[in-house]
């Protein structure tokens, strides 16, 4: 009898370790899944070439932002080569119609130390 609850116990601990390791190895995977998932759409940061990215950068694109109300408002956004000889950029931005850049829509890039991406913007 006593054999029999050794074998019991042993194979419960068995079917239990089982389980973890079935936890475990969905959750390895969902982690895989997010990793390659990030990894695709960042793809674009990690090219060589980077002439396309400053283009376009100077002739603008349309981006949607999250204001603080978590309500999403569509931008234009440049780079703006300004200043004595080209000497500064900016960050311009407008709303639509997406015609007029205001001076209280603009930020120096100089003043810029790093620029995050998804969730490390908020």
């Amino acid at each position: 009898a006593h054999y029999h609850i050794l074998a019991q116990n042993h194979r419960l601990a068995v079917e239990s370790v089982q389980g973890h390791q079935e936890v475990l190895r969905s959750h390895q995977e969902v982690l895989r899944s997010r990793q390659e998932g990030r990894s695709a759409r960042c793809k674009h940061l990690h090219r060589r070439d980077v002439a396309k990215q400053v283009a376009s950068a100077l002739d603008g694109i349309y981006i949607k932002k999250v204001n603080q109300k978590g309500k999403l408002q569509e931008r234009f956004a440049k780079i703006s080569i300004v200043g004595e000889n080209g000497s500064q950029m900016q960050l311009q931005w407008a709303k639509p119609p997406y015609k007029k850049f205001p001076k209280s829509s603009a930020l120096d890039l100089s003043r810029v130390i790093l620029i995050g991406y998804g969730y490390m913007a908020r």
